[in-house]
Formats: C-alpha cells, sequence, structure tokens
C-alpha cells in the first residue's frame, strides 16, 4: 500500500487554522518548510489508514501535531 496523501497548501492553511495561527506568507513559508523536514514521520502517519479518507485524516492529524511541536502552536 502507498499512501496518497500528499501536503497542499490547502492543507497546511487548515492545519495552520487548526491551530489558530495566521496563515500569512511568513507563517506558511515556515509550515512548508517544517513539513518538508518531517514529510516522511507524516507520510508514515498517512498509512495508519487503508482508506483515502483515513489516509487523510491520519496524515493531517500529523501535520498539526508536527506544526504544533515546531511552531510552538497550540490547538
Amino acid at each position: 500500500m502507498s499512501a496518497a496523501f500528499e501536503i497542499t497548501q490547502e492543507d497546511l492553511r487548515a492545519a495552520l487554522d487548526r491551530l489558530n495561527l495566521p496563515a500569512d506568507e511568513t507563517t506558511l513559508e515556515r509550515a512548508a518548510e517544517v513539513a518538508f523536514a518531517e514529510n516522511e514521520r507524516i507520510t508514515k502517519a498517512a498509512l495508519c489508514g487503508e482508506h483515502l479518507e483515513e489516509q487523510t485524516r491520519c496524515g493531517m492529524d500529523e501535520l498539526v501535531a508536527v506544526l504544533s511541536e515546531t511552531l510552538g502552536a497550540g490547538g
């Protein structure tokens, strides 16, 4: 099985929204850098699901967790 989850700008915006962080250019750029650096961790988490919806949920949850840890946000 392969992960169908790929991080998009919309995913980054949604994750920042869940963390109550602004989706301005600076924050989006930093979030993208973090997501790229932690892509393996996020993709591995997405593999918890068998179906696309589950993979998306697991991947997004991990993306939010990674951004929370790195950007010091909570949500």
